[in-house]
């Protein structure tokens, strides 16, 4: 079985965005988890949807102040599976979030880099620590 959940965001000027999860335990951890991401974006949440899906393999066959296409990309590390990443973006990212560093660019402050982390950890059910964040 496979689950995934969206989240569909809207910007002051009509724009959305999405943000696709995947692995999520449920619709309890998928509210819970849109409820805490709104201090860390700009945006409007507007929907929450949650999918489960039964795999099938076949042999041989494979609303802010920043435009909403600003994405606030975050790294974690998977403790359990030493070596692998997980990359989430998100739209409108609060640049209050970042600390600007000159030559640079903006890098989120590892406080709120930590709380995500557990965020996404509670939402996965995966072992994750922040690594790096930034804003593109």
């Amino acid at each position: 079985m496979s689950t995934s959940g969206v989240i569909k965001l809207g910007d002051s000027v009509g724009l959305y965005g999405h943000i696709h999860l995947s692995d999520v335990l449920g619709t309890a951890e998928l509210d819970a988890f849109g409820n805490a991401l709104i201090p860390y974006t700009s945006a409007t949440i507007l929907k929450l949807s949650f999918t489960e899906t039964n795999v099938v393999s076949l042999p041989g066959v494979g609303i802010g102040s920043f435009d909403i296409r600003t994405l606030g990309v975050v790294y974690f590390r998977d403790l359990d599976q030493p070596g692998k990443m997980i990359r989430f973006t998100y739209p409108c990212p609060s640049l209050g979030d970042f600390d600007h560093i000159q030559y640079v660019g903006h890098r989120m402050s590892k406080p709120k880099g930590d709380a995500l982390a557990a965020l996404f950890s509670a939402l996965t059910g995966k072992n994750l620590q922040f690594s790096e964040g930034s804003i593109t």
